[in-house]
């Protein structure tokens, strides 16, 4: 069978264990954002907070230690870190989620989405997209083509970098928008 899961406002996270079909609720309350990181699910609510659970929403585990009063809104995964897209701009987390520190030192807006392609991080924000080579340690505008800088979306097929624009449509790059 086929595992989803879902955030929304109201019910919590949601799992279906059949491909969407049936659903069941392992938690409640409002989520923004998702991640399956292996067998560890990443969660985090309208409030800032962040969890982990291993199976399933059974049990639950705090994992927002270091981003107190960032609203969470996107979470990505690297072979060695995991990052989180907050209102304060980019945390990283080098431990599974057991500790965050700030992952900023070149975002100053806040990552309304992530992206990880290869050994490329991106964030989109509200003056664009930014791309890490090194794990979240420096981060470079990366908007040649850009017109419409308001990013909330950003999506990689085959190569190709798509950008999602509030009000302004969908923007492509071949070349991680350099």
């Amino acid at each position: 069978s086929t595992k989803f899961y879902a955030a929304a406002n109201g019910p919590g996270v949601l799992l279906s264990n059949d491909a969407g079909k049936n659903w069941t609720k392992t938690d409640s309350g409002s989520f923004r954002a998702l991640m399956l990181d292996g067998a560890t699910l990443y969660a985090a609510n309208a409030f800032g907070n962040a969890w982990t659970t291993p199976n399933d929403g059974a049990t639950w585990t705090s994992s927002g230690s270091g981003m107190s009063g960032a609203i969470i809104r996107a979470f990505a995964s690297t072979s060695t870190s995991k990052f989180a897209g907050t209102s304060r701009g980019a945390f990283k987390s080098g431990d599974n989620g057991g500790s965050w520190s700030n992952a900023s030192s070149d975002l100053t807006d806040s990552v309304a989405t992530l992206l990880v392609n290869g050994s490329s991080v991106y964030a989109g924000t509200n003056t664009g997209v930014y791309r890490s080579i090194n794990d979240g340690a420096n981060w470079t505008a990366v908007n040649n083509g850009l017109s419409k800088k308001n990013v909330t979306v950003l999506a990689v097929n085959n190569g190709t970098l798509f950008a999602g624009t509030t009000h302004g449509g969908v923007f492509q790059s071949t070349n991680g928008g350099a």
